[in-house]
């Protein structure tokens, strides 16, 4: 894969085309933070703009976008909050509550959360009379009457004692959390600020959705009821849910609010906002959070609907193989594919997938073949030496299988200038053939998890000279093939130049290098591939704001 004319290193080029390579699902948050803070320093808007981007590429990067709006949150508080409509916009009003959440209690909350439940849970649990009654429907209101019933007849039920020992402990945690939100509103102007802009804003939206309903004009109807916290759930320890429903419905609008105690207030309004909006908004949209709540269970539509069956893997593949035939993609093009054993996990996934892809691209007299390693002694040492490799198999696992079973030892060196010899003496062989000139090969992909050793620069360059000579006398002047190294193990992606003529080197794997490699031919125009995504309409409306 190519960079564009020029070459250099992302890092030396834009700290905004780095971000939106090197940000990918995994990436720890400190390097989401470092990379960000680069990117902002030299265009914020553009920085904005690819925050919003990381869920909406493809990649459902949701962690990547907390760690960076977290990051947002303390270094431009303001541009966050004044920009949540056009957050959710893009698909983060889901979000919005979810941020609070870490904002209050810690960006790591959940995952510490989750591995305490887990280390709590026993390895076996009984399940009684008791239990079963909280658990049923409208079992707590039985309750009372479960407890009457122990204390006339003097008995505690140990499994009833346990359920009631768990209800309590939640109820403390969440009175817990509750308390801490609250100190954090009190104390954290900027987060009191953003928390009032969320409610705000899920307020507006839940106003909409009500009077399209009430027009019958449901498919207006977004998505804010069933993102909107309720009361039972831990995101309303935030207490976004209370600051919504006060939104909603302010003292002023109701004269029957003025005299009531702060608690009592918020209590009806609660309800209100429960009653008359979320669960009606609900049933409209048909969640089936409203059914599993009441337990209408014939009522949920439990049909798939399928407009169009997904086809099968084979088919897909040959969907997207013939889809690139016919933009003419990639059909000049060769695979070297590096099948060791330390290639194991995504690297020899997308080695063998890209190498597949491409030998089913290739024209006669490449077509279905690729260039492999196989142990061959040089100058008394045993070393991995190139040969081309007619891929077998009728089916794509078949294929793929075949592709896996060429691994060789991982232990070994490569000969890479022996390897770009091979590569140059293969093609100049098929000018015996007589081809045409739109029909040579131009670009040779090596897919591998090596670093390109560039140590022996000046004796390759004359090499590829004499390479360049060759092809000319044989009247193939214009079509001397590019070779594009490609390190899938790269731990950061980039795209620079070589040291070494007529190779372009490339580290690391993104969704955003493969969708560029398909898009573009085996090219890469980092400045442009950035551009072209953030080129969204509703990225328009984001704006800096500190």
């Amino acid at each position: 894969m190519a960079a564009a004319a020029g070459g250099h290193s992302l890092s030396h080029v834009n700290p905004c085309v780095e971000f939106f390579f090197q940000v990918v699902p995994g990436t720890p948050p400190q390097r989401v933070r470092d990379l960000l803070a680069a990117a902002w320093a030299h265009d914020s808007l553009t920085a904005l703009k690819l925050i919003c981007n990381l869920g909406v590429t493809g990649t459902s990067d949701k962690e990547g976008f907390h760690a960076a709006v977290l990051w947002m949150h303390e270094y431009h508080p303001k541009t966050l909050a004044c920009n949540l409509p056009a957050l959710a916009e893009c698909g983060y009003l889901e979000d919005l509550p979810e941020l609070l959440f870490r904002l209050i209690h810690g960006p790591d909350a959940r995952k510490l959360a989750k591995y305490r439940s887990r280390s709590r849970v026993p390895l076996s649990r009984p399940f009684g009379r008791a239990r079963h009654l909280l658990a049923a429907p409208q079992g707590w209101k039985c309750a009372p009457y479960l407890l009457a019933e122990t204390a006339v007849t003097g008995q505690v039920d140990p499994e009833m004692a346990d359920a009631e020992e768990e209800h309590g402990n939640k109820t403390r945690k969440r009175a817990r959390l509750a308390a801490q939100a609250l100190r954090k509103y009190n104390d954290d102007r900027e987060y009191q600020f953003l928390l009032d802009q969320v409610a705000q804003l899920f307020a507006n939206l839940l106003k909409s959705d009500i009077q399209n309903m009430r027009l019958h004009e449901y498919n207006k109807i977004g998505l804010a009821a069933k993102w909107c916290p309720t009361p039972c759930s831990l995101i309303h320890t935030t207490l976004l849910c209370q600051a919504i429903a006060r939104c909603l419905f302010p003292r002023n609008s109701d004269s029957n609010y003025a005299d009531l105690p702060e608690e009592q207030y918020t209590y009806r309004v609660l309800c209100r906002l429960h009653h008359e909006v979320l669960v009606p908004l609900r049933r409209v949209l048909q969640l089936p959070e409203v059914y599993l709540s009441s337990r209408p269970w014939t009522k949920l539509d439990g049909k798939v609907k399928l407009t169009a069956v997904l086809p099968q893997t084979e088919r897909q593949w040959r969907v997207m193989v013939d889809s690139l035939h016919e933009k003419k993609l990639l059909k000049n093009c060769m695979a070297v594919c590096d099948m060791s054993k330390s290639m194991e996990g995504v690297p020899m996934e997308v080695c063998t997938a890209l190498g597949l892809l491409i030998s089913e691209l290739g024209k006669h007299p490449w077509a279905g073949r690729v260039i492999t390693f196989s142990r061959k002694v040089r100058n008394k040492k045993v070393r991995l030496m190139p040969k081309i490799t007619m891929i077998k198999g009728r089916t794509l696992r078949g294929r793929l299988s075949f592709l896996q079973k060429m691994q060789c030892d991982s232990d070994l060196d490569i000969d890479f200038q022996g390897l770009f010899a091979f590569i140059f003496q293969s093609i100049l062989s098929l000018t015996d053939l007589n081809l045409e000139k739109d029909d040579m090969i131009k670009t040779v992909f090596v897919f591998t998890n090596k670093e390109l050793d560039e140590a022996h620069a000046r004796p390759w360059t004359q090499e590829y000279q004499e390479y360049c000579r060759k092809f000319e006398d044989a009247g193939y002047r214009a079509v001397v093939p590019q070779i594009v190294f490609w390190n899938l193990e790269g731990s950061r992606s980039t795209a620079v130049m070589s040291k070494l003529a007529g190779v372009m080197t490339l580290r690391g794997f993104s969704n955003n290098l493969l969708k560029s490699f398909l898009k573009n031919n085996g090219l890469v125009y980092p400045e442009y591939e950035m551009s072209s995504a953030l080129a969204r309409e509703e990225y328009k409306n984001l704006s800096p704001f500190d």
